[in-house]
């Protein structure tokens, strides 16, 4: 609940639900701009878990987020990609 809170007005990162696995998958992200974060509960501790593609969102596609906010383009722009895996 909190992370959904903390995330819900950023456009690129989704916060897995509880009734999933809460395990982010590599494939979910591949060729995207996201970072999947999925969190368990366990014996009174927290495992937070995240995917990102790093050639998209550590590279060349965070160069583009940063670039469309200083420019004041929309945040999104040339970003919204289909993932490479089905």
């Amino acid at each position: 609940k909190h992370f959904n809170n903390f995330y819900k007005k950023e456009p690129f990162v989704r916060v897995m639900r509880e009734r999933d696995e809460n395990i982010p998958e590599l494939g979910s992200v591949i060729g995207t701009n996201f970072c999947d974060i999925g969190v368990n509960y366990d014996n009174g501790r927290i495992l937070i878990l995240s995917a990102i593609d790093n050639l998209i969102k550590g590279g060349s596609g965070q160069g583009v987020q940063n670039m469309n906010l200083m420019l004041g383009f929309d945040e999104k722009s040339g970003l919204e990609l289909i993932g490479g895996h089905p």
